[in-house]
């Protein structure tokens, strides 16, 4: 998968999931999840979202706010991830 459709999926989840107020396409990598309306609450629902859609779990040490502060940070856990189960 690449990148850039890792991006586009977790715009979408954060659209739908994490009710941010702008649309998706103008996430950018390094925007403020939490600025845009990104709560706590909605947070659970995201990463619920990302384990299901991309066959994933969170490391307990990702559970943090900053993992899920930028669309960059929640992609760069994505591929690391993905690669884990790839090399598994």
């Amino acid at each position: 998968m690449t990148d850039q459709a890792i991006e586009n999926q977790l715009r979408e989840i954060l659209k739908v999931q994490g009710k941010v107020a702008v649309a998706a396409a103008a996430i950018g990598p390094d925007d403020d999840l939490y600025g845009l309306g990104l709560s706590s609450l909605a947070t659970v629902n995201v990463m619920l979202e990302i384990e299901a859609r991309f066959d994933i779990a969170f490391p307990d040490d990702a559970l943090t706010r900053a993992t899920f502060q930028t669309l960059g940070g929640l992609a760069a856990l994505v591929r690391r991830q993905l690669g884990a189960a790839a090399a598994a």
